[in-house]
């Protein structure tokens, strides 16, 4: 079954420009605590680590399209060479120009919904690309912001900063290994509010006490009912748009049928659940 509104909802990802590379002392994996890694920080890159990465998820075609105005397209085949399933990576995107000069910008996408989700039989993520379990290889399409009044450039190379892999261990930048750690906690503890709200309304006693098909018109309103109070209530429902999105995105499956909709909700618990236990890194030695 295709799932529309969890494909909105199962990829995450930053993009954005970076400083030159720095070189310096080795960190590792999880974020120091001596001090605040950015974005740009290239102290993590040594060279067990930059052959790690690079034997682990290669970018094998680089593609840059024609410059539309003051960005370019680029698309890039990740495959995962590890033994090992990739639910998280950054890349590294460096423009070279005619002058001599580069920029780097880069792309940090969590694919954990994606992953999870295709190994539920009958699903079917809609618009997602691909997984990256072992061998896989995952196409990926992007744009490129480019500077007003800098020189487009003639050529665009890629490599991997960042790798977080299903056994919960992780390669390369700690500033976006930690950001994509911190946004499964917190993607796992809205949705986990969402997920208690739908069972407050299915456990109604104008839902319960009525069978098929007259428990699902009674749903379809309570939860209509609900969704109403909370857009009233305001900034002091302590809601935010994106949970009250996805309760809008759960009534629309339940008009279609309440096959879409246990679906969906079924769908909607293995996803928080997954984004809470794969939001902390397993302590190893490497």
């Amino acid at each position: 079954m295709a799932m529309r509104g969890l494909a909105l909802l199962c990829a995450a990802f930053v993009f954005a420009p970076c400083a030159p590379a720095q070189t310096g002392a080795p960190v590792p994996a999880a974020v120091p605590a001596m001090r605040k890694p950015v974005a740009s920080d290239r102290a993590w890159e040594t060279e067990a680590v930059r052959a790690a990465l690079d034997q682990s998820l290669y970018p094998v075609a680089v593609k840059m399209g024609a410059v539309q105005g003051n960005s370019v397209p680029v698309e890039v085949d990740l495959q995962n060479l590890s033994p090992k399933t990739i639910t998280a990576y950054s890349v590294s995107f460096v423009e070279h120009r005619a002058d001599g000069s580069e920029r780097t910008q880069f792309r940090t996408e969590d694919i954990l919904g994606e992953t999870v989700l295709a190994r539920v039989p009958g699903n079917r993520v809609v618009s997602s690309p691909g997984t990256l379990n072992s061998h896989e290889i995952r196409p990926v399409k992007t744009t490129l912001w480019l500077d007003p009044g800098t020189l487009p450039p003639t050529d665009i190379t890629a490599k991997v900063t960042m790798i977080v892999f299903e056994d919960r261990t992780a390669l390369g930048n700690p500033f976006w290994v930690q950001t994509t750690l911190d946004g499964r906690k917190k993607g796992s503890e809205a949705d986990g509010a969402l997920l208690a709200e739908l069972r407050k309304v299915l456990a109604r006693p104008e839902v319960q006490n009525v069978s098929e098909p007259d428990q699902t018109k009674a749903l379809q309103r309570a939860l209509a009912d609900r969704i109403g109070e909370i857009k009233r209530g305001g900034a002091g429902a302590g809601w935010t748009p994106d949970q009250i999105t996805k309760l809008q995105l759960f009534h629309n499956a339940l008009m279609l049928s309440r096959q879409h909709f246990d679906q969906m909700m079924s769908n909607w618990e293995i996803l928080q659940r997954a984004a809470a236990e794969q939001s902390s890194l397993e302590v190893t030695n490497q």
